[in-house]
């Protein structure tokens, strides 16, 4: 009996994994350098507000081809962000960036792949949500959270891995 009782429940678990639609994330953070300006506050900033927008993030989820995946929430270092999902319809994603002057760089951020790679466009930190008074246990614990439902059931997909790219220098 308790093999018969250990045999369903690894195929119940075994269901579980299987049922996970989105199999890796991609994720990268760029610092954004604003070039030459005068300076007028010789204190270093320390305020995380000003900090985020000198930094811009990439992110994409690979799911799975048959799966509707609806995204819910993204979480990056314990804060909310909003975005809006697009279909990579061309593959390899690469980005391009500028030394500020003539030199450009190239990074090949997602590799072509046969399963579907959502990109998550306009990444911008929200507040919190009127009716929600605590950060998630899992955005307080790992670097980025992303939270979806796919056949009805609640899921997230957790990473700690963040690529740092390339400074962006405009002017």
């Amino acid at each position: 009996m308790t093999r018969f009782l250990s045999l369903v429940i690894s195929l119940q678990l075994a269901g579980f994994i299987l049922q996970a639609q989105v199999t890796k994330i991609y994720f990268f953070e760029q610092e954004i350098n604003g070039g030459a300006s005068r300076q007028t506050n010789t204190k270093p900033v320390t305020d995380s507000k000003e900090a985020a927008y000198n930094v811009r993030f990439f992110l994409f989820a690979e799911t799975k081809k048959n799966a509707a995946t609806l995204f819910k929430q993204l979480w990056i270092k314990g804060r909310l962000y909003s975005f809006k999902p697009d279909t990579l319809k061309i593959l390899p994603f690469i980005l391009r960036t500028s030394s500020g002057g003539e030199l450009i760089f190239t990074d090949t951020l997602v590799r072509s792949t046969r399963e579907i790679i959502i990109r998550l466009n306009d990444i911008t930190q929200i507040p919190l949500h009127p009716g929600q008074k605590t950060v998630p246990a899992e955005a307080m614990k790992n670097n980025v959270v992303l939270f979806y439902s796919c056949k009805k059931r609640k899921q997230y997909f957790k990473t700690n891995k963040i690529q740092q790219l390339r400074p962006l220098f405009t002017q």
